[in-house]
């Protein structure tokens, strides 16, 4: 289920980017315009000029955006009723994109803030989508007549798209050629902006992650944190006779010996950390695991710790830590991957980190 989420994150994005590119590229459609004017046979095929040409495209793409204008009222040129129809069903067309594209930009930005797009795994999946993109738009600018037909086959529901000249003749100003024009000298600058924006959210959902550092000074974080932060677990342990004694729970749950020589049924400091820390560590492994739809593989995390020093100089007491981590069907580089994300994930790692040296090895 976790995979799906990712691959539907994925397809979000990727739609909402083509999206803010087509409204991109229709938005700018009045500085393609008119460089296109340039080619003289357009005003020559109209019999006007190229300023009377260009009044009567901006009176068509102002009605393309003015919602509340009744029907579209052309200058110079003569409409049929199917025309100005399908101007309206245009029109209607345009709206939805901006819904949609407002609506997956909402979606997109709520998921950066979250941190969403951290998963390696989300950023194979859009790179495997935006391979698909790039594809599908190399075919549509090689088959540009077929791409043409199928698009408005798919989203007009009658055939009025296909302009009688004699009837409606603003069709000599709009060839096929302009639109053509449009979807290679705009779209495809702006989809690599929008691939940019996309990696600008990545970073954003990233840098979030740190946003509590960034606002609290050193002194009181851990005090602000605290008293912002809901009780989750709280476990109370008493000891009596130090490292040659005993640790009880006040639960009655947990009671062991413990002993500085190594005997059969006792343990010590650094065998009891081990196993917290083992147990948090593959605790908190399971969230990006099941973020990117793996939380069913098995997993094994395995800690050693050595206490070190040179006594009796009490001062070079300190102890190392080393954890070896296997997660089922991954391989060493992606498991190291998760290990990595977690180490800013277990409470363990992250209150040793700077006071105890921990080794992360993915097997």
């Amino acid at each position: 289920m976790d995979q799906i989420r990712t691959w539907i994150r994925a397809g979000v994005s990727l739609l909402g980017g083509l999206a803010n590119a087509v409204l991109g590229t229709i938005l700018l459609a009045p500085l393609l315009y008119g460089v296109y004017l340039q080619l003289d046979w357009i005003p020559h095929i109209a019999g006007l000029s190229k300023s009377a040409v260009y009044d009567d495209f901006m009176r068509i793409w102002t009605y393309l955006w003015q919602v509340w204008q009744p029907s579209l009222e052309l200058a110079h040129f003569a409409s049929s009723a199917g025309g100005r129809q399908h101007f309206a069903e245009v029109r209607t067309l345009i709206i939805g994109l901006v819904l949609l594209a407002l609506l997956l930009n909402v979606l997109i930005w709520r998921w950066a803030r979250q941190g969403q797009f951290n998963s390696w795994s989300y950023w194979q999946a859009f790179k495997q989508g935006q391979w698909g993109l790039a594809l599908l738009a190399l075919g549509m600018l090689l088959f540009f007549d077929q791409a043409f037909v199928a698009f408005h086959r798919l989203f007009f529901a009658n055939e009025l798209w296909l302009f009688d000249p004699r009837l409606d003749p603003v069709i000599w100003i709009l060839p096929q050629s302009y639109f053509l024009g449009a979807d290679g000298t705009y779209s495809g600058p702006l989809w690599l902006v929008v691939l940019a924006f996309c990696q600008i959210l990545r970073t954003a959902s990233i840098l979030n992650t740190l946003s509590v550092s960034l606002c609290y000074n050193e002194d009181n974080l851990i005090e602000e944190e605290v008293r912002m932060s809901k009780k989750i677990s709280l476990s109370t342990v008493v000891n009596t006779g130090g490292r040659d004694g005993e640790v009880k729970s006040v639960t009655g749950d947990l009671n062991l010996k413990t002993s500085m020589a190594k005997k059969e049924g006792y343990t010590n400091p650094e065998e009891l950390f081990a196993a917290g820390l083992s147990a948090c560590f593959n605790g908190a492994l399971s969230f990006p695991l099941q973020r990117d739809g793996l939380g069913d593989r098995q997993r094994q995390v395995r800690a050693e710790v050595v206490l070190l020093g040179d006594l009796p100089d009490t001062n070079s007491l300190h102890l190392a830590a080393k954890l070896f981590v296997s997660i089922e069907g991954l391989s060493p580089e992606e498991t190291l991957r998760y290990v990595q994300e977690t180490e800013n994930i277990c409470p363990y790692t992250k209150a040793v980190k700077g006071n105890i040296e921990v080794e992360l090895v993915a097997e």
